[in-house]
């Protein structure tokens, strides 16, 4: 303290000194750190500019490579436009084929309507084809169609997009001739990512009619493409199943089948009756009953005999099928279509 007291001059500028110095030390160890960087930087560039010059890797298996040229990009931007052009016919093909079929979606107002429409139509064309289906069933929507709920106004244009779908995959199916239609699930939109992790992808401890596909199934692989899928379960003969993907093979709608799974059916594969609704037939022989009687009944025809000889050796026993079947639409700027119902 002494010596600071008796120099106070020196001792200042001294320490300034001492500052000036760590300064400038932990600017060389910054400049150092950075010159170090750019050496890096510089043979990495090296590195790709030697890389480039070999030429790009064409055929990985061969190992046949471009050389950067002015002939080979313009033989490049060929190829690239010939490519570009061959999508834009894919998208445009695509597009007027889901044009023919599909219309523009409803609205929050039409979209309930509607949505009660496409279940009573679907139960009258399975009734029409004599193929069973489940008592209180949905086809996907009993969130909407039984409970009532409105879906959020975002929602209602890719719900009603499924809706059309699924009409368009049901129509094939019921076509088609199954014994019974066991169960419709339509692949839950409306969750979020997390939500449909914590679901599963099987589902099949859930008391609803939605499940989650596979995401190593789906081809839903990035922005450009989306993509919704169901899932069917039904019985039937080996030539329903037959019928009815060659019916989605004909791609009038872009779809594919992702998974098919097949097993001898069981007492279990039964649809369950509906409850009998006022004016049903159960209904009006209730009435009769009141009155000491029952509903006259037609008689039926007597059987004829079978002749044992004309009975087929093998007969074909019946299956049931569990088929998901995905919708795939490329995300491109879709013509304006006059509005009509599905």
């Amino acid at each position: 303290m002494g010596f600071i007291k008796r120099y106070p001059i020196f001792c200042t500028l001294l320490f300034v000194f001492l500052l000036v110095l760590g300064g400038g030390v932990y600017l060389a160890l910054g400049q150092m750190k950075k010159l170090d960087q750019a050496k890096d930087g510089y043979e990495a560039n090296l590195r790709q500019i030697e890389q480039v010059s070999r030429g790009a890797v064409y055929d990985a298996e061969t190992g046949q490579r471009i050389v950067p040229s002015s002939e080979n990009r313009e033989k490049l931007e060929a190829r690239l436009a010939e490519v570009q052009l061959d999508l834009n016919k894919i998208r445009n093909n695509m597009v007027a084929r889901t044009e023919n079929i599909l219309v523009p979606p409803a609205d929050e107002f039409t979209f309930l309507p509607k949505l009660q429409s496409f279940i009573s139509r679907m139960k009258s064309f399975a009734k029409a084809n004599e193929v069973t289906l489940q008592g209180d069933e949905a086809f996907g929507f009993a969130k909407y169609a039984i409970d009532a709920v409105q879906p959020p106004k975002d929602l209602v244009p890719l719900l009603d997009r499924q809706r059309q779908v699924l009409q368009y995959i049901l129509r094939q199916l019921i076509e088609s001739k199954p014994t019974a239609i066991l169960s419709v699930e339509r692949e839950l939109v409306e969750a979020t990512p997390d939500q449909n992790q914590a679901r599963g992808a099987r589902n099949e401890n859930k008391n609803d009619d939605v499940f989650t596909i596979e995401e190593l199934v789906t081809a839903r692989s990035n922005e450009f493409i989306n993509t919704f899928a169901f899932r069917i379960v039904f019985t039937g003969r080996t030539d329903v199943l037959r019928t009815f993907l060659n019916k989605v093979s004909q791609f009038e709608l872009p779809l594919i089948v992702r998974s098919v799974e097949v097993r001898p059916t069981s007492e279990q594969d039964v649809p369950k009756a509906a409850t009998p609704e006022r004016g049903s037939q159960n209904s009006a022989n209730d009435i009769f009953a009141l009155f000491g009687g029952n509903e006259p009944e037609e008689a039926e025809p007597a059987a004829e005999p079978v002749d044992d000889s004309r009975k087929p050796v093998i007969t074909e026993n019946k299956s049931r099928f569990t088929v998901v079947v995905e919708f795939v639409e490329v995300e491109i700027e879709l013509g304006v279509k006059k509005e009509e119902d599905a």
